[in-house]
């Protein structure tokens, strides 16, 4: 073989090694995002500034109602922020608005809108618009979706909701609905009413909800076939609508593909996992609520209904519009795809500290199948399993952790069995044996410390508490935890 035609081959089978390299599962190092206060303040005063001008705006016999609406909205905004939902770390902030300004560029009559494009925490798989010009994308969808293009859709469509005024339009139809003669008549009738006054008031209440999903359902249509001419004036595929509508379809279902292992992570030789944890009862609890709904209900309720037929009503209007030189990444495929990695450890981290203890360790235990070696999602895992303990104790168990629920995956449902049923003494052990293989790959991590510390006080190993607890004092001058 020729010198560079060799060259050339070594060349090109070290290529492949190293994409096989990349592509291999590696151990994320995760630091959590940082908020940038002042971002955060100036956010809100020019969110809280539109909130002003809209309400002084306002006239009409029923202003008094609006105000209050608009009122509640805007709390609703600021408590995301206040809740520290939101994410202003400059990394992920700087990257959104790159995609939103691809998209402003190519249509820049949405610029007098001003939208404001938010990024929050949560692990709910969705976007929304507030209709004042607040756009939320949670990252629960954000490391859901598979390129920019689809992100760019998911944003054009919550801009047209902006664009189109559909929040607004919804309010003002709520509140001629209950300033209504019909209405006013129906609340009286129900007020003089002698039997079941409450059952006739949820279920006014409810018809009102309904009729506005029915609107909203249109409105998704019509926001679907606004983002595809929003999409046109950009370089982003087009094609990608119909791949984020059949992803958006089934995201209700479970998380991930990979089973919950519960009987693998918390199956240990001194102490075996004992399966009568998550075995399904026929206790009050696991028959929930959502056993009472209808089937319309059920669509009513998913969090993007109707998928099927928006596909097929948007698909026609994607076949007449020329998609060729179309880009599924057009900013950074590298970004977008590391910002996903860090998006699933962030939730984490957002359930524990907003104290939703079970959702904590559902999405840690899913992780931690992935990358069995991550210290952080041991370490996560190590501290959910002593708030449980802690909550079982003081019989607070519902404040962190849900209850089994129809409503639920298998998954995380199986995960609720196990913490409902599981004794005290179970969880001491298990959080034990869990945390004792890592003792050495943590011993100078202080949050893993303050886990392992609790585990062996939890399990009553009170030697072995102040062996840690003299190491912990020793290693770490400046403490945050006290033992």
């Amino acid at each position: 073989m020729p010198q560079p035609v060799l060259k050339t081959a070594l060349l090109f089978c070290f290529a492949v090694l190293l994409t096989f390299l990349c592509g291999a599962q590696q151990s994320v190092v995760y630091k959590p995002f940082e908020n940038d206060s002042l971002q955060q303040s100036a956010v809100l005063k020019s969110i809280q500034q539109k909130f002003i001008a809209d309400s002084i705006a306002l006239d009409g016999e029923n202003k008094k109602d609006f105000r209050a609406l608009y009122s509640r909205r805007f709390t609703s905004i600021k408590e995301l922020f206040t809740d520290e939902e939101i994410i202003t770390d400059a990394d992920v902030t700087d990257y959104i608005h790159s995609i939103v300004e691809e998209i402003l560029k190519g249509n820049p009559r949405l610029r007098s809108f001003n939208p404001h494009i938010l990024v929050s925490r949560s692990s709910w798989p969705n976007a929304y618009c507030f209709g004042e010009g607040t756009i939320v994308v949670n990252i629960g969808l954000l490391y859901r979706l598979k390129n920019e293009a689809q992100l760019a859709f998911a944003l054009c469509h919550e801009l047209t909701h902006l664009q189109l005024d559909h929040s607004n339009k919804r309010i003002a139809q709520y509140v001629t609905t209950i300033n209504s003669k019909e209405y006013q008549q129906e609340l009286k009738r129900i007020q003089k009413s002698e039997y079941q006054k409450r059952q006739q008031a949820e279920l006014l209440a409810k018809n009102i909800v309904l009729r506005g999903r029915r609107h909203s359902r249109e409105d998704e249509t019509s926001a679907d076939a606004g983002a595809l001419e929003l999409l046109k004036n950009t370089r982003f595929d087009i094609t990608q609508i119909i791949t984020t509508l059949e992803l958006l379809d089934s995201i209700d279902e479970e998380l991930s593909g990979t089973a919950l292992q519960l009987e693998t992570q918390f199956n240990f030789t001194a102490y075996p996992f004992q399966k009568k944890w998550i075995e399904k009862t026929s206790s009050f609890f696991s028959q929930a609520a959502a056993d009472t709904k209808t089937t319309n209900e059920t669509d009513s309720l998913k969090t993007h209904p109707d998928c099927k037929k928006r596909i097929q009503l948007i698909q026609p209007k994607i076949a007449q519009t020329e998609s060729g030189n179309r880009l599924q990444f057009v900013i950074s495929e590298a970004v977008f795809n590391r910002l996903k990695q860090l998006y699933r450890f962030e939730i984490i981290e957002y359930c524990y500290n907003s104290g939703s203890i079970s959702e904590a360790l559902y999405y840690s235990l899913l992780l931690l199948q992935e990358q069995p070696d991550n210290l952080y999602l041991i370490t996560v895992t190590g501290k959910c399993l002593h708030e449980i303990f802690t909550a079982q104790q003081n019989h607070t168990l519902n404040r962190i952790c849900d209850l089994p629920n129809n409503s639920f995956g298998e998954q995380y449902n199986s995960l609720l069995r196990f913490i409902q049923q599981a004794r005290l003494s179970d969880f001491g052990a298990i959080s034990y044996y869990f945390l004792l293989p890592y003792e050495e790959k943590g011993k100078t991590n202080e949050e893993f410390l303050y886990a392992l510390i609790h585990s062996k006080s939890n399990y009553r190993k009170t030697e072995e508490k102040s062996k840690w607890t003299t190491h912990y004092i020793q290693y770490f001058n400046q403490r945050k935890y006290s033992f």
